[in-house]
């Protein structure tokens, strides 16, 4: 073979390895590509647009959000926040830390003009799809410090690669801004009966962030005239009890210490009246909230509840010179002898923007006296405002004794609460339904006034 032949065999080996290179580079770019590593991404005024590609916006989680809430403010209806979940994986919607960056998928044009302002656009989302609908996370190789950032907004970059999907973005850049109006305050604080709720009927609807509620409550009434034996009694009471509640997540912790007063007459009597003035039983509660929708439209709550005998649980003498203890058990505004164990529950559902639905049932013992009580009770209340409640309210109590007597007392209550997101004021007219156990309650006032802290 002559030089000029091996110098032709050369070039043709060199050629065909060059064609082999080009084709293998070919093929690998097809593979990379097809594989989603990249995705051909255009900048717009709207943010990152692509075949397929649907864009988002950073959010920071605040006090008080709820995925419902976020959805409804955003996507324009609450039952959307499962699109919320699909776009923050790993995300546990029964608690959101405050300052947690989520995403928020961006609304279309015709969506936009349904919702609140939307917050602070970012270039590339987290989360691409390709025509194939395959998930591909993303992040921008760029520093948040460095001039690409203008104004506090990331501008676009050309190198972007599969991530391990921590975001590089000084989150703090990115929350929702301060001229937005605040969240709705809520109008559930510690209620007449120490829990949480409005007047007597419990609300199952927690705070999901941290709260401390202490307050006072009054309830007044007189007693229908009524005969017990020979004798014709009348009256009043009032019962004021001191509660303080504490909240976080799915718990609630309650602390009740009552004060009591009462009057009994015989109205056919002169001068026939006995009083008293002391220390009711002490109240304390623990709940837990079991299940709740995160639209926040449902909530289902359980109680354990121990009542302590404060002994202020004395009766009219016969003569009506005095009070007695002897073979009593139960007093005029129902102190007892004997402590009690209660388990109980609520639910609670918004029944749409403005009506409020709760219904409690509890089953209460005093094991020392052989007393069983049963209490159920039922709500509404209407939202007038973001700082205005009115309320109804039906419910009592069944009594069963081991040697008797039985009976059922109901009554009604209509009210209104004022509230803002640190005071709470209450105020409701009670109706007698029905009384036929103990001293038979008349109409009568409810006020209430609660200091919340977060």
């Amino acid at each position: 073979m002559n030089q000029t032949d091996q110098t032709k065999g050369i070039a043709r080996r060199g050629l065909f390895g060059l064609l082999m290179c080009a084709g293998l580079v070919l093929v690998l770019g097809t593979v990379q590509a097809r594989s989603g590593n990249t995705l051909p991404l255009k900048s717009t005024d709207t943010g990152v647009t692509a075949p397929g590609v649907k864009a988002y916006d950073r959010y920071m989680i605040r006090r008080g959000d709820t995925l419902g809430s976020l959805a409804k403010t955003y996507l324009g209806s609450e039952r959307r926040w499962k699109e919320l979940m699909e776009a923050n994986p790993g995300l546990r919607p029964e608690k959101l830390d405050v300052g947690t960056s989520i995403w928020i998928p961006r609304t279309t044009k015709e969506e936009t003009a349904l919702v609140a302002p939307r917050v602070e656009d970012l270039d590339l989302p987290p989360f691409l799809q390709d025509a194939q609908g395959e998930r591909h996370e993303h992040i921008v190789l760029s520093d948040p410090e460095s001039p690409e950032f203008l104004n506090g907004k990331a501008t676009r970059s050309e190198n972007v690669e599969r991530s391990s999907g921590k975001s590089i973005f000084a989150e703090q850049k990115y929350r929702l801004p301060d001229a937005l109006p605040p969240e709705v305050p809520s109008p559930y604080s510690a209620n007449v009966t120490g829990f949480h709720g409005l007047f007597n009927t419990e609300s199952a609807l927690y705070p999901e962030n941290r709260t401390l509620v202490v307050g006072f409550h009054l309830r007044s009434e007189t007693y229908q005239e009524s005969t017990s034996g020979n004798l014709k009694l009348s009256g009043s009471q009032w019962i004021m009890p001191l509660n303080a509640l504490y909240m976080k997540n799915r718990w609630m912790f309650g602390l009740s210490l009552p004060t009591q007063s009462w009057e009994v007459k015989r109205p056919d009597v002169t001068n026939a009246t006995v009083n008293f003035k002391g220390l009711h039983d002490p109240e304390m509660r623990v709940g837990y909230r079991i299940w709740q929708d995160f639209a926040e439209r449902q909530a289902v709550a359980l109680h354990l509840q121990g009542r302590l005998s404060s002994g202020n649980y004395g009766q009219p003498t016969a003569g009506m010179n005095g009070t007695s203890k002897d073979g009593i058990r139960v007093g005029p505004a129902e102190a007892t002898r004997g402590g009690w164990i209660e388990f109980g529950g609520a639910y609670s559902t918004r029944l749409d923007d403005r009506w409020y639905g709760h219904l409690n049932l509890a089953l209460a013992n005093d094991a020392r006296d052989g007393i069983t009580r049963f209490t159920h009770r039922g709500g509404l209340d209407y939202r007038m405002s973001d700082w205005c409640r009115l309320v109804a309210e039906l419910g009592g109590s069944s009594w069963k004794w081991e040697d008797g007597p039985d009976g059922t007392n109901l009554n009604g209550l209509v009210g209104v609460t004022l509230f803002n997101h640190t005071w709470q004021f209450s105020l409701g007219a009670t109706l007698p339904v029905q009384g036929d156990w103990g001293y038979k309650l008349d109409s009568g006032i409810v006020f209430g006034l609660n200091y919340r802290q977060y």
